[in-house]
């Protein structure tokens, strides 16, 4: 509320001080009552516009919260459907990537989201399809690990 009041007094003392010198400015006549008039209302909004930003605030105070559930369960369909897509591209990059080191595999990857949203790899299972060289497969983890930004414990490669 304190804060309310000083940015209403702020407003109308700029406001004020704007009007004062535009006043000052123009010669007397009509276009000073055109002036004159502008100024009141350019004061008039002053008032309003620390009104209308904290206004809602203020009432919330007093207003029970209301949950969205709409507005939830659109942004979790939303997050699982990111969630998804990025196990998705993750599993075909890995399946590109084994190819570029001439391992034929197939990949499946988990993904999750932290409270802020954040879409993270948390593991990575390659299974090859004939058995490769140790080298290789060594090769394929170092790669991922640096590529993806995730540690040795979270690639499974059978």
């Amino acid at each position: 509320m304190i804060d309310l009041l000083r940015q209403i007094i702020l407003c109308i003392t700029a406001a004020s001080l704007f009007c004062a010198v535009a006043l000052s400015l123009v010669p007397e006549g009509a276009l000073k009552e055109v002036i004159r008039m502008g100024t009141g209302l350019v004061l008039i909004l002053s008032l309003a516009i620390p009104l209308r930003q904290s206004l809602p605030h203020v009432l919330a105070d007093f207003l029970p919260e209301i949950s969205l559930p709409e507005q939830q369960e659109t942004e979790n369909i939303y997050q699982q459907a990111v969630i998804q897509q990025v196990e998705v591209e993750t599993a075909r990059y890995v399946v590109q990537q084994a190819e570029a080191l001439d391992i034929s595999c197939t990949a499946s990857v988990t993904a999750a989201a932290d409270e802020d949203g954040v879409v993270s790899i948390t593991a990575v299972q390659v299974v090859t399809d004939k058995p490769v060289s140790d080298s290789s497969l060594a090769s394929l983890r170092t790669r991922l690990r640096q590529e993806l930004g995730i540690t040795d414990a979270c690639i499974r490669i059978q």
